[in-house]
């Protein structure tokens, strides 16, 4: 396993934590919008369980599968710049002189 340094490693820390935590909001909120019915007081019984269920499981799925995408395209980024190199830093030459000779003369 590759530490690299620790920027690197800072960059991987905050895109676990972006992943999880866009993966929760979006898991809640998909929870929330399939729960409306039992939110709003239109299913019950067993019709509320139903659609609970199907919403937890669907919100957990969601979330779950957006966490993962975002860190495989992460890593799939991270894996392009490793193997892409580093172009090298531009040859600075000096400016050529403007006039004649190396200066005024006295």
């Amino acid at each position: 396993m590759h530490t690299g340094n620790a920027a690197e490693r800072d960059g991987t820390t905050v895109e676990i934590a972006f992943a999880l935590l866009t993966g929760a909001l979006l898991g809640a909120l998909v929870v929330v919008v399939l729960s409306a019915p039992v939110l709003l007081g239109q299913a019950h019984g067993r019709a509320a369980a139903v659609w609970s269920t199907t919403a937890v499981i669907t919100g957990c799925a969601i979330g779950v599968a957006r966490a993962v995408s975002v860190l495989w395209r992460y890593d799939r980024r991270r894996r392009l710049s490793r193997a892409t190199p580093a172009s090298p830093a531009p040859i600075r030459r000096p400016a050529p002189r403007v006039g004649r000779g190396r200066g005024p003369r006295a």
